[in-house]
């Protein structure tokens, strides 16, 4: 039988509203899981429309996120998600909580070492002045639907999740997460995880944070040691492939807590 693996990836999207993507497998009833992480960007180069790199002033984020996930039945998942940001870029600077994201995950195939899940997300707007630059969020009310495909072994997994996501004023992204993970010793944990987003209409913004143009693919190391109950997860992510986004990356560290 399959136990749920705490492989949640966080949040860990480069400076986006923050949507986080989970692994296939559900929590059991009255389980569940609650991380906090820290996560650090900065870059002072952008890639436009045509993907030409462009100097700019120098961009930072610093942003605590918090993540919870609960099992109403062992087939039937809730989540939420959630940041408070701290941006700064030539002198102006903007702080505030990110959007919020409630989600049902439903298990709908769960046999051997294979799980098929199908995900809906609601976005609602965070508390932060809307005015302010840089901008922390699109600000405007989204949902999105996903599905969640997982093969696991005892040393190592494999899980896409892919999905479409649609904002007000007919913003819309194509995602899809591949995690990769690889468990070589007992209480250590390795994460290959690929996050892929494409913006299919709207105008760039030019901006680092989401935009509705934005096209990027970023891979993140993701590193875990487990103790009992609680784990320390820390990494860095790498950028592949930008459009109409920046091209820095990331570091984190956070503290995930299964109940």
């Amino acid at each position: 039988m399959l136990k749920r693996t705490s492989i949640t990836v966080l949040g860990i999207c480069l400076l986006t509203d923050l949507s986080t993507y989970g692994a296939s497998l559900t929590r059991e009833e009255g389980k569940g899981l609650i991380s906090l992480t820290y996560y650090y960007y900065n870059s002072n180069t952008y890639y436009d429309n045509n993907r030409n790199k462009i100097k700019t002033p120098r961009f930072h984020k610093n942003e605590l996120n918090l993540y919870l996930e609960y099992g109403i039945k062992d087939d039937l998942m809730f989540t939420f998600q959630s940041a408070i940001d701290y941006l700064n870029q030539s002198g102006n600077s903007s702080f505030g909580i990110n959007d919020f994201e409630l989600g049902l995950q439903k298990r709908v195939y769960y046999r051997n070492d294979s799980v098929v899940s199908i995900k809906g997300t609601a976005i609602f707007p965070g508390f932060y002045n809307k005015n302010e630059k840089p901008y922390i969020s699109l600000g405007k009310f989204g949902a999105e639907i996903s599905l969640l495909e997982g093969l696991y072994k005892d040393k190592f997994y494999i899980d896409n999740q892919i999905g479409y996501r649609k904002y007000q004023n007919n913003i819309n992204f194509f995602r899809d997460v591949l995690m990769i993970g690889i468990k070589p010793v007992n209480n250590f944990e390795y994460i290959a995880l690929f996050d892929f987003w494409y913006g299919l209409n709207g105008k760039p913004e030019g901006r680092f944070t989401v935009n509705p143009k934005q096209r990027f693919l970023q891979m993140y190391n993701i590193f875990r040691y487990k103790l009992g109950e609680t784990s320390i997860v820390a990494g860095f992510s790498m950028n592949l492939y930008s459009e109409n986004t920046g091209s820095g990356n990331h570091i984190f560290l956070g503290v995930w807590r299964e109940f």
